[in-house]
């Protein structure tokens, strides 16, 4: 054990040397590294964002109906409407908002103060707020449907319609991710076995002095191995601060649009431990192979 020990140390030690010796080379193929983890997680942290701030407007608002009434519509009919509501199987709850708290509410804002001001009378109608007791898409279009169909009713329209939209592109973009990280993963497999190959040609000389001193390919190879992982792993700790930088510059952009879109203030996905250790460890296993194909590729046509 301690001889596997030493032989693995050796072999990180050599692969120090090796990023010593090349610097400039080492220090180009981490940046690409980086920014391609950088990528692939950073996406999935954004739609993993998006994913909870709708979670917290809560499974209510998606299945949330609007039903307006017509104009002419009296109060005393849209006390009846509710409590013919209240007692329908398909709601959990509704409620009537009065035309005049809608005004004033408008009113708040200084866009519509103006106008609502200029206005002989009050334009809005009495609206009802639906919650159905299943929220799923299908049965409250379905539920918006038969309340179009009621006296007295002018427009349903279904709250949840543009979160239903989002969550299917957030679908889409979270299956265009997969294809884009195993795409990006092939590059960085790529960059460090290439950065691996250009060592070894540096130093084949070396090489072939150890083959023809009969050493396997094992310890020729160890070396290399160990250069590569340590290029994943920085080019991992490099992706990770590129996603803590992205996180303090798009908090307060971040929060404005989820306050204006989704009407609750939301926060980025928190950053922890495992947006540090994700990327390294993804770093350092895609390092790993890159270097394992290119040694084991060079080897090979050394033996011919």
């Amino acid at each position: 054990m301690t001889a596997v020990l030493r032989a693995q140390w050796r072999a990180l030690h050599r692969a120090f040397g090796s990023c010593r010796r090349r610097p400039l080379g080492t220090l180009a193929a981490i940046v690409v590294v980086g920014a391609s983890l950088a990528v692939p997680i950073g996406l999935a942290w954004l739609i993993a964002s998006v994913h909870a701030g709708l979670s917290q407007t809560g499974r209510e608002a998606v299945g949330e109906l609007s039903v307006f009434l017509n104009p002419e519509a009296s109060r005393e009919d849209a006390r009846r409407l509710v409590a013919s509501l209240a007692r329908d199987s398909e709601i959990r709850k509704v409620r009537l908002i009065a035309k005049e708290d809608s005004a004033r509410r408008l009113a708040a804002d200084q866009d519509f103060a103006a106008l609502l001001a200029a206005l002989p009378e009050n334009p809005l109608p009495d609206t009802l707020v639906v919650l159905p007791r299943d929220p799923s898409p299908a049965r409250s279009l379905a539920l918006a449907a038969r309340l179009g169909r009621m006296n007295g009713v002018a427009q349903v329209r279904h709250e949840g319609d543009w979160q239903n939209r989002l969550e299917t592109l957030l679908a889409r973009l979270a299956e265009a991710g997969w294809a884009l990280s195993a795409a990006l993963a092939l590059g960085v497999g790529l960059i460090v076995g290439n950065t691996v190959r250009l060592e070894l040609m540096h130093q084949r000389d070396e090489v072939a002095v150890l083959c023809r001193l009969g050493a396997t390919n094992a310890y020729i190879r160890r070396p290399y191995l160990w250069f590569g992982a340590l290029v994943g792993v920085a080019g991992g700790l490099l992706a990770a601060a590129l996603l803590f930088a992205a996180r303090t510059a798009l908090r307060t952009p971040w929060q404005d649009i989820v306050a204006g879109v989704m009407l609750t203030p939301h926060a980025l996905a928190e950053t922890n431990a495992w947006l540090v250790a994700l990327p390294a460890l993804l770093g350092a296993l895609l390092g790993w192979l890159g270097a394992a194909v290119a040694a084991g590729l060079h080897l090979a046509r050394a033996e011919r």
